[in-house]
């Protein structure tokens, strides 16, 4: 199996994944009435689960010399997990999910279009069929 492969299944993995965490994360919302509560409460368990590998691997923990806003990662982070918990709480997890997968294709085009100036028509072909999907979830 090569590079790819491998990469795509993981990835594939980890879609199988968002799902259940909006769900959860849905869950909360109902539970604490507050999405922002719900989103807190997700990042809490984030950190701690990240802080207990990173002790396991004794990976050093340091900042690296990168752009401000690669820090804003965190942010666009929290603002996903808030996000979907308000709208997992409150509607289909499957039009949640073919909104959200919507939205990645269409960044994903332009960014790699910004990245190397290249449409690849197969790619565009892929995003289309996404928004058919979301036509049809509705």
């Amino acid at each position: 199996m090569t590079i790819i492969m491998w990469m795509l299944a993981l990835a594939i993995i980890l879609g199988i994944l968002l799902p259940f965490q909006a769900k959860m994360s849905g869950e909360l919302v109902r539970a604490s009435q507050s999405s922002l509560l719900a989103g807190f409460l997700g990042v809490i368990v984030t950190f701690l689960f990240l802080g207990t590998l990173m002790l396991l691997k004794q990976q050093p923990l340091f900042l690296p010399k990168v752009p401000w806003w690669a820090y804003v990662s965190g942010v666009l982070g929290g603002m996903y997990i808030v996000g979907i918990s308000f709208l997992s709480s409150r509607g289909s997890i499957t039009t949640v999910m073919v909104g959200v997968l919507a939205g990645q294709m269409i960044t994903s085009l332009l960014i790699d279009y910004y990245g190397t100036g290249v449409f690849e028509i197969k790619k565009i072909l892929a995003t289309l069929c996404i928004f058919l999907a979301v036509f049809l979830a509705k």
